[in-house]
């Protein structure tokens, strides 16, 4: 979105509808939300030539005065700010949060693998949060908060911010996103503009991708969010286009598009070239054309050979990874 920076905070606090006045900015030289609760991202402003510590640490602080910060989770009661003033003066200010409840779900007759993964199991997971962990580093200097977020796509929400499990009596990691459902197909955009922190395949057994656009210097004038154009920000074009990490790619990749495909920012060349780099790297990749189809695809026949390619390839790749031919 998670993306948000590299992590997700799919709750989030952007109104800035807060009843503040002239006096309060003269006298605290800080504005934040009125209505701060747990889990929220925080659009704040300072006084010009202030700086501001959060848990110890500076935040970064635009042109504007404007800085942002997410509350964790389980954040405290208030929240504690030390500001430090054009002259070197420091101040803590507290501002109440409100606490937020959850859905916890307990569920028994959970298989122990699920509630205590086996020592390999273990080693990925650590493997894969360090890689996450990683990404995360160092603050950019990106205002694309400012511009709001949107919904990835339109669908009904299966899994809420904040939900936790807990299997056979084991709490279990609670959920930091939004899950929401769709049809296979369906298009999932970015909830905002920003950088790709981490492209690695070998955060998945499999990949299937369909119809997809992997080079955004073919699409130089925008997209998604981002209306500069290539010339204005090659760094994000470069970063957004996995075409640019074909390198890095080494898990199975399935491909499927439409050869007739006449979406601007998918036409079947984005596919053919990503496929090539992959081969020419020596991944494990299969492109499938599917004929006279364009970004949809229509006909029977078409649908029917795309889950038949589908499922050969889970099957493949995913049950049946670890079993030789």
């Amino acid at each position: 979105m998670k993306k948000c920076s590299s992590f997700l905070l799919v709750s989030f606090l952007l109104s800035l509808n807060v009843d503040v006045t002239a006096n309060d900015l003269a006298s605290n030289g800080v504005i934040v939300p009125s209505n701060l609760v747990q889990g929220c991202l925080v659009v704040a402003t300072v006084a010009p030539g202030y700086s501001v510590n959060y848990k110890g640490k500076p935040l970064k602080i635009n042109d504007n005065g404007t800085f942002i910060l997410g509350l964790g989770r389980d954040a405290g009661e208030v929240m504690r700010l030390l500001v430090v003033d054009d002259k070197g003066h420091e101040e803590d200010y507290t501002f109440p949060v409100t606490k937020r409840k959850y859905n916890i779900q307990s569920v028994e007759g959970v298989p122990q693998r699920t509630v205590t993964p086996n020592p390999e199991d273990i080693a990925r997971i650590r493997q894969d949060s360090l890689l996450v962990r990683n990404a995360r580093q160092g603050v950019s200097g990106r205002q694309d908060f400012l511009a709001g977020f949107r919904k990835p796509l339109e669908g009904p929400v299966t899994g809420v911010y904040g939900s936790q499990r807990v299997y056979n009596g084991t709490p279990k990691n609670p959920h930091y996103g939004v899950d929401y459902a769709a049809p296979t197909g369906t298009i999932v955009r970015a909830p905002a503009a920003g950088v790709v922190q981490l492209a690695h395949s070998d955060l998945f057994a499999a990949g299937i991708a369909r119809s997809g656009a992997y080079n955004r210097t073919l699409t130089p004038f925008g997209f998604q969010a981002e209306e500069r154009t290539f010339w204005q920000a090659p760094e994000v074009y470069f970063a957004m286009g996995p075409f640019m990490h074909a390198d890095k790619m080494k898990t199975p990749l399935l491909m499927i598009h439409g050869i007739a495909d006449n979406n601007s920012g998918t036409f079947p060349l984005q596919s053919e070239r990503f496929y090539n780099a992959l081969k020419g790297h020596g991944a494990t990749v299969r492109l499938v054309m599917l004929p006279a189809e364009s970004h949809g695809y229509a006909a029977k026949e078409s649908i029917y050979h795309m889950l038949w390619e589908t499922d050969k390839w889970l099957m493949k790749y995913v049950k049946n990874k670890n079993i030789t031919d």
